[in-house]
């Protein structure tokens, strides 16, 4: 897992989350979904699947509304996926990598 911290995030309501999610959906696929990104535990909106094989999803946190982070399934040193993806968002939005406890 890796998390972000936007200079300028506000993700204090679902239909943030819900926005921001759908972006980063748009930038893992490269295309937009039907029915994705979805909510695996609806109705807590802090948690999103944000492509079709199940593989990404995006946390946000209650008490922190600047900061979200990413999961790749297969996460390992040999696919470092979460690291090029957060280093693009990290570029593009402005954001900083964090170390959290999640």
């Amino acid at each position: 897992m890796i998390a972000l911290k936007l200079k300028h995030g506000n993700f204090t309501t679902e239909e943030n989350c819900r926005h921001f999610a759908r972006l980063i959906s748009c930038i893992v696929q490269g295309v937009t979904s039907s029915g994705i990104p979805y909510q695996p535990n609806f109705p807590d909106w802090r948690h999103w699947v944000i492509d079709d094989g199940n593989n990404y999803r995006m946390k946000f946190y209650f008490y922190y509304p600047d900061i979200f982070s990413i999961n790749y399934r297969y996460q390992c040193k040999e696919n470092p996926y979460e690291e090029a993806l957060a280093g693009w968002l990290k570029a593009r939005f402005d954001a900083d990598i964090i170390n959290i406890n999640a």
